[in-house]
């Protein structure tokens, strides 16, 4: 409805933008130049659902991460003077025992781990027609 009206098409009130935005949509053109434009903005830098649930089950498992850490040096090179150089230090990191439970919560939520499941039997009565064909009988 909002994209409707901000692409300039008139419209009565909002139900009617709202319909004609939905028609719009269907169409072929406008469906294969939405797709086309949503994998552009589907960017590496953001994570995949795969990537997520990964993650999630490392922190869960107490697994530990390699970081590398920045550090400025200062050294003297051949003709005595001082150069400044980058070194990194790797480091490993571990999850925090709230950090295993939070992710035990939501790989539980996403697996339905925590839904209530409940056996019902139900007994359905099964009418018989007794009702004579002649009414003489």
């Amino acid at each position: 409805t909002e994209a409707y009206k901000r692409a300039g098409y008139s419209h009565k009130n909002d139900n009617v933008a709202g319909v004609e935005g939905k028609k719009l949509l269907r169409n072929p053109k406008i469906e294969r130049y939405v797709r086309e434009h949503m994998e552009a903005i589907r960017s590496p830098v953001i994570a995949s659902q795969e990537e997520v649930l990964e993650r999630l089950t490392s922190v869960l498992r107490g697994e530990g991460r390699v970081l590398k850490r920045p550090r400025m040096s200062k050294t003297k090179n051949k003709e005595g003077k001082w150069v400044e150089y980058e070194s990194y230090d790797e480091i490993t990191v571990y999850p925090q025992d709230q950090d295993i439970i939070r992710a035990g919560e939501l790989l539980g939520k996403r697996y339905m781990m925590w839904t209530e499941k409940k056996e019902i039997s139900i007994t359905v009565p099964t009418f018989v027609d007794d009702v004579p064909v002649n009414e003489d009988e």
